[in-house]
């Protein structure tokens, strides 16, 4: 089963049972490049190997692709209360578990959503 999110500004994401693969928004040549950097970036984030980011599995060099594992998101309110107090005030954060460990998905600047 595949499901297809195009919600992301810079990414559209992929989801199979185990995997979520990330390729750069065909929105706009804009948006395609901002993809491609944001692949890019969390390619060499992954080689930090940091405790709680989400690995990099896999990746095609020029942020054509990422894999990573697919995680379940965090929606419980303790949950989210405590990504609030990890990533301070003014920023969202957004987190899952994959397996038993919780990881980092994501984080941006607040815009006012």
């Amino acid at each position: 089963m595949l499901t297809v999110n195009h919600n992301g500004a810079t990414r559209t994401v992929i989801l199979t049972r185990r995997y979520a693969l990330k390729l750069p928004s065909f929105k706009s040549w804009r948006l395609f490049l901002q993809g491609l950097l944001a692949n890019m970036q969390e390619r060499e984030f992954g080689k930090a190997e940091r405790d709680g980011l989400c690995p990099v599995l896999f990746s095609i060099p020029g942020g054509l692709l990422v894999v990573m594992p697919r995680c379940s998101a965090l929606t419980t309110k303790n949950g989210r209360a405590r990504l609030q107090r990890i990533c301070g005030p003014g920023r969202l954060c957004a987190a899952g578990r994959a397996q038993t460990r919780q990881l980092w998905l994501d984080e941006w600047k607040d815009r006012g959503l």
